[in-house]
């Protein structure tokens, strides 16, 4: 099975420098959970979330 989402997250200004910083100092792994994170927040947040999916 595939399953394809896509969200777009926008991050402000504090954010991003946040990333740029944690990144330069090779922390690629703890940017990916606070992305991970952030994007968990909109899906609770959501009114509706659409998946689709095909079987392989």
């Amino acid at each position: 099975m595939i399953v394809k989402a896509t969200i777009k997250l926008e991050l402000d200004d504090s954010q991003k420098n946040w990333v740029s910083y944690v990144r330069e100092q090779g922390g690629e792994e703890a940017v990916f959970h606070y992305l991970e994170e952030e994007v968990q927040k909109k899906i609770e947040l959501a009114d509706s979330v659409e998946m689709e999916y095909k079987d392989k």
